[in-house]
């Protein structure tokens, strides 16, 4: 079921290394990912066609094939589920602050995008490492992680005044939320792996008097 393109270099491409192959056909496969790996079974078991399969074979080969057809449509499937759910994600973060949504790598995302539109974004990675210290300290949702934010926005902003990052003067996204959260919530601060960077104890307990008080 892949697509198979034959193609050629196009007459314009000019230059040494283009005039013994400009006018070579070549084919370029276009496959999923099961698509590929059925393919590469196929060729280990020397197989060309299904005329070439022993009858005893051919009933556990084409439920195999089967598997791999069913496991494609499911990924197929939850890829568009996921690229769905981001788009409400993003409409759901526009209007902060958030409703009671749990916290993954897409609500996160969209939530920091929204969050902190004027500082620089990380990438999945460094997000996916805020969510599993995020989860390690107890937080479930966005609201509770938003709550934290705003309560310690005046004390972050001292904090960043304080110490900078050696990136530049102000924190991406994922760093206001670690520092911040830091500041915060001691358990957070020890689900850390790198401790905050503050000179004393004495200069820790002065930005943490800058937090707004817990409403009841």
């Amino acid at each position: 079921m892949s697509i198979h393109y034959i193609c050629r270099i196009k007459g314009d491409f000019t230059g040494p290394r283009y005039q013994k192959i400009k006018n070579i056909k070549f084919e370029i496969q276009v496959r999923t990912l099961s698509m590929h790996a059925w393919a590469a079974i196929s060729h280990y078991l020397d197989y060309k066609g299904e005329w070439d399969v022993p009858a005893r074979l051919r009933k556990s080969l084409n439920a195999l094939s089967g598997l791999f057809y069913v496991a494609d449509s499911e990924f197929e499937q939850i890829y568009f589920e996921r690229e769905r759910g981001r788009e409400t994600l993003k409409d759901q973060s526009a209007a902060l602050p958030p409703t009671t949504v749990e916290i993954n790598l897409d609500s996160l995302s969209a939530y920091l995008k929204t969050k902190f539109s004027d500082r620089e974004h990380l990438d999945e990675t460094a997000i996916s490492s805020l969510v599993k210290e995020i989860k390690a300290a107890g937080y479930t949702t966005i609201t509770e992680i938003n709550d934290d934010l705003e309560r310690s926005k005046e004390a972050f902003h001292k904090y960043e005044s304080i110490h900078p990052p050696s990136s530049g003067p102000h924190y991406a996204d994922v760093g206001v939320v670690r520092c911040s959260l830091s500041i915060c919530s001691d358990k957070y601060l020890a689900s850390r792996d790198v401790a905050v960077p503050l000179a004393s104890a004495r200069e820790f307990k002065a930005v943490r008097n800058l937090l707004k008080p817990i409403r009841k």
